[in-house]
């Protein structure tokens, strides 16, 4: 079997101090940044910024879009944020599904509930991974009720692809 050899190349540096889930769309790159919790879309090419807004989320790990929306894990608080693309401001938080003390650390003084990390639109549905549950929900936005869940291998599943 032949071997490829591929050369990484760093196209940009990203303009926040610690990006996390990026999501890809047909006019730019859209990343949450865990440390100055504002979200951005950046050029293809040049990585030019041509949208940058400040949400009120707390620890943010999980980014998706869809249609005018986009949909942010704010993890600490436990929420789905929904900021508009124009407005600057979050049009709705959604409880976290699953959020629970995980049965590992149940009875355990400060024991945290579980957190969100990913977030995925397939087929009009809103995938959310929920770490350390080893679950990942799929929310009916429509009626914000959980239609299906599935268990996932490995206790910090963080990605979704």
């Amino acid at each position: 079997m032949p071997r490829e050899i591929t050369i990484v190349k760093n196209q940009f540096k990203s303009s926040g101090p610690q990006p996390n889930e990026l999501q890809v769309a047909e006019k730019g790159l859209w990343y949450i940044d865990q440390v100055d919790l504002k979200v951005y879309k950046l050029g293809w090419v040049t990585g030019e910024i041509p949208f940058e807004d400040q949400t009120d989320t707390e620890h943010s790990s999980g980014i998706t879009l869809r249609g005018r929306h986009l949909w942010i894990a704010s993890s600490c608080e436990l929420k789905l944020a929904k900021p508009g693309l124009e407005a600057g401001e979050t049009i709705g938080k959604y409880d976290s599904p699953g959020a629970e003390v995980t049965a590992s650390r149940e009875g355990i003084e400060g024991a945290q509930v579980t957190r969100l990390y990913r977030l995925e639109w397939i087929d009009r549905m809103l995938y959310v991974v929920a770490s350390p549950l080893q679950i990942v929900h799929i929310i009916d936005l429509e009626i914000w009720k959980e239609a299906h869940q599935f268990r996932t291998p490995g206790f910090l599943n963080h990605g979704l692809a």
